[in-house]
């Protein structure tokens, strides 16, 4: 409530200053021969803090990846990225939107993307921070042999899993075996060949939301004997 103060001062105190506070206030005074009106900003400062923090990110090679979360704080913080605690390499350029939410995109992985990713916020009433880790999956198989790829899921109800390939939804076959037993999906390729590579996603679907994990498989395709080099002529060592 307004105070009344000597010599016609009036005071509006607030006992502990909350974010909602802020805002524009306006004083009325008036009586019978009119009013006065009298108006002035306030503004709450506040210190960094991430109420959306950065979550986990497992990704593919040679497929994009992005790391968000969002700040808060008054004055707007000053926002810094770290990776395994040094400055981001100069080829990477995180964006920030006017609602505090802050984005890092990696546009092609690669397994020295993996790491753990920080993002820093300073203003002058404090600092926050969030981080998490990237993992870049890669699985390697020779050509003709059986790959098996597995994940652990939860949900409820129970959601339905959809595998990719590239994309492109895969089918179950002879050579491909999909399950779901208990919480764990997997895909088994019995005999691998090349058109088996690329880049895996398992997409889980419910009526409460959507999930999806990825992982990309290489196959190293049978090659014939060669020669890399030729057998040398001996004879001048003997001559």
């Amino acid at each position: 409530m307004p105070q009344l103060g000597t010599e016609g001062s009036v005071f509006l105190v607030f006992e502990k200053a909350m974010a909602r506070d802020a805002g524009k206030y306006t004083l009325v005074a008036a009586n019978e021969e009119g009013e006065a009106r009298s108006t002035a900003p306030v503004v709450v400062n506040q210190p960094p803090n991430f109420p959306v923090p950065l979550e986990p990110v497992s990704g593919v090679e040679g497929l994009p990846a992005q790391l968000q979360c969002q700040v808060t704080g008054v004055p707007t913080p000053t926002i810094t990225w770290l990776k395994d605690d040094k400055p981001l390499p100069s080829s990477l350029h995180p964006t920030s939107l006017p609602d505090g939410t802050q984005s890092l995109v990696l546009d092609k992985l690669t397994p020295q993307d993996a790491g753990v990713y920080s993002c820093n916020a300073s203003n002058p009433h404090g600092t926050a921070s969030t981080d998490t880790a990237i993992s870049v999956s890669n699985v390697s198989v020779q050509e003709g042999k059986p790959f098996r790829l597995e994940t652990t899921v939860a949900g409820n109800p129970r959601p339905q899993p959809s595998w990719f390939l590239d994309d492109q939804p895969v089918h179950p076959s002879r050579n491909i075996i999909q399950a779901f037993n208990d919480n764990k999906v997997s895909l088994e390729v019995l005999n691998s060949n090349p058109q088996h590579a690329g880049g895996y996603e398992c997409r889980l679907v419910s009526p409460e939301g959507d999930a999806s994990t990825r992982c990309r498989v290489t196959v190293l395709p049978l090659m014939p004997p060669e020669f890399i080099q030729a057998l040398a002529d001996m004879e001048e060592f003997f001559n």
